[in-house]
């Protein structure tokens, strides 16, 4: 009678858990770039990552050019994803925030973004105390 052959067990890490976070993306340029900027984000954009980021709701102020989506995954902060689209359209500044409504766990982010690169040529007035 032959052994009995041993099963190995595979164990996986346990699935973190989707966090829910909100994001904005202010633009600032021309009505020109806005309109094909958000054609390309409505066609494409949303399309290519859906399924990366389960986007759950998305809407576009017109008046003050402001991408509001709310995605429910893994991903928190997605700077990776806004270089790529800043390279894409790189005339076009982009402040980009995110944050998660949870008082035990809160985390945020601001990113000022242009030609694909992260930027802080957004600075107003540098003041250095004597």
């Amino acid at each position: 009678m032959e052994p009995k052959k041993k099963t190995e067990i595979v164990l996986q890490p346990p699935k973190k858990a989707n966090k829910r976070v909100y994001h904005s993306l202010t633009c600032d340029c021309d009505d020109v770039s806005i309109t094909r900027l958000v054609e390309y984000i409505n066609d494409t954009w949303v399309h290519d990552w859906n399924s990366v980021l389960n986007i759950v709701k998305m809407k576009f102020d017109i008046g003050h050019d402001i991408l509001h989506f709310e995605t429910n995954g893994q991903k928190l902060d997605l700077i990776k994803f806004i270089l790529k689209l800043s390279d894409k359209f790189p005339k076009i500044f982009f402040m980009y925030d995110f944050y998660t409504i949870n008082e035990r766990e809160h985390e945020q982010g601001t990113y000022f973004v242009m030609g694909g690169k992260i930027t802080d040529n957004n600075v107003v007035i540098n003041k250095t105390e004597a």
